[in-house]
């Protein structure tokens, strides 16, 4: 059913079944994470950072392989099916949005592409995400287009008005320990404005020739991959 909706939509729901929540909180992990994540929001502050911006824990999360493991058996199936029998899990980190989100500090925020083809990114929720909490959006069936440019930055985004006359609008949301996995050669973005914060576990999955490339690269470019792998 994943891979289905993944390939007919470029995004998928996932979670329901797996017992991830029970997982989350008898091995301390969904404290470990919150905890991090509030730990690099108090050094921002008082490093006089902006607190509008994303937090990206890219260092290693304690505990973590217990819930990757569980992910990646539900999870690189669908990616082998997707992506090729090559695909591999390529890593993951913390992530968290802030409650005030502003498209003028987050360019997520705008609807974009990764700049780098097909690739699939899933989020674990590592709280009840609703409409507040700053759902990623996905314009549905848009992860097959063959974009014209993938080199600028400012050739990547596109106006709401012209991915809502063009593409059903869905928001990701569902509860802790649920999520979602998507393409991110889709239309997507971050929904701005001011709402309650959004944590969750990033994993990303890659061909594994596209793996080795995009660790070459500028970590910023594409939309910020990941550097921790499950080891």
């Amino acid at each position: 059913m994943t891979a289905r909706a993944l390939a007919r939509d470029g995004y998928a729901f996932i979670g329901r079944g797996w017992e991830l929540e029970p997982m989350l909180r008898r091995s301390g992990l969904l404290a470990r994470a919150v905890g991090l994540l509030d730990e690099a929001r108090r050094r921002r502050e008082v490093a006089g950072g902006a607190s509008d911006l994303a937090i990206l824990h890219e260092a290693t999360v304690p505990g973590v392989g217990e819930l990757l493991a569980a992910a990646n058996n539900e999870l690189l199936p669908v990616a082998r099916h997707y992506l090729g029998e090559d695909a591999e899990f390529s890593g993951y980190l913390l992530f968290r949005l802030p409650p005030k989100l502003s498209p003028r500090t987050y360019s997520s925020a705008h609807w974009h592409h990764d700049r780098c083809g097909h690739r699939l990114k899933a989020y674990i929720f590592l709280q009840n995400v609703s409409a507040d909490s700053h759902p990623t959006q996905v314009a549905v069936g848009s992860q097959d287009t063959l974009f014209y440019s993938y080199h600028r930055f400012a050739e990547t985004r596109f106006a709401d008005r012209y991915v809502r006359a063009n593409y059903r609008v869905e928001n990701m949301v569902g509860a802790l320990g649920h999520g979602f996995v998507f393409d991110t050669n889709s239309a997507h973005r971050a929904l701005a404005g001011s709402g309650v914060q959004r944590d969750a576990l990033m994993l990303e999955y890659n061909a594994r020739n596209k793996s080795a490339a995009l660790r070459a690269i500028d970590p910023k470019i594409p939309c910020p991959g990941v550097a921790r792998r499950l080891s």
